[in-house]
């Protein structure tokens, strides 16, 4: 994860099946929409509960980046 929020759905296996946003409530930094218009993961865990594939597995996160972690 490079940004907050950020979230990651993950198979059974490891393999990732959507990283990104949670919905587009934000429109640019500080710029709040009344209500979301895309609820990505949402989208990503009906389409997964259902089997299908996710149509877009990967969404930009809009919020704090995160730094790299210490090794």
């Amino acid at each position: 994860m490079s940004t907050a929020p950020e979230v990651a759905v993950l198979a059974p296996d490891g393999t990732v099946l959507y990283r990104g946003r949670i919905d587009d409530w934000y429109a640019d930094y500080g710029k709040r929409r009344a209500q979301p218009t895309q609820n990505d993961l949402r989208n990503a865990l009906d389409a997964i509960l259902q089997g299908k594939k996710v149509t877009a597995p990967t969404t930009k996160a809009l919020g704090c980046p995160l730094p790299e972690p210490k090794k």
